[in-house]
């Protein structure tokens, strides 16, 4: 495996935590979800689960290539893509930060809370980037 592919890795063990929240705690997401919610909840981590099983195929893509298993322009296609996925959660953590102590309170410490998650967001937007320039 090449260095390049190791943000498919974080990226990986970080969304598979959480899509297991958005699953099976969507109120630890949303306050006091209506079934609405908790189903949408429970689609975003699903999304996520689907992201992650894409980005070991990637990761492993030598494992699956018939050929060299190089990285190559799609590679870093799909790099960019998993970057621009990073915005969103950086993007929620900004909101939370800015919101706290409203409504959604309770839900500000899950999985360490929207400073942790603009944090590890943050790091894997600047990774995909960094591995979309190999």
């Amino acid at each position: 495996m090449q260095l390049s592919a190791v943000p498919f890795l974080a990226h990986a063990l970080i969304e598979c935590i959480g899509a297991t929240s958005f699953i099976l705690y969507p109120a630890s997401q949303i306050p006091n979800p209506s079934r609405e919610a908790s189903l949408v909840s429970q689609l975003v981590g699903g999304a996520l689960l689907q992201s992650s099983l894409i980005a070991l195929i990637i990761a492993f893509k030598s494992e699956f290539a018939v050929d060299s298993g190089a990285w190559d322009n799609a590679d870093r296609a799909l790099a960019l893509a998993f970057a621009f996925w990073h915005v969103w959660p950086c993007y929620r953590a900004i909101a939370r930060i800015q919101s706290r102590g409203g409504e959604g309170a309770k839900t500000q410490q899950t999985l360490g809370g929207p400073v942790v998650h603009l944090g590890v967001h943050s790091v894997l937007l600047s990774a995909f980037l960094w591995s979309a320039l190999q």
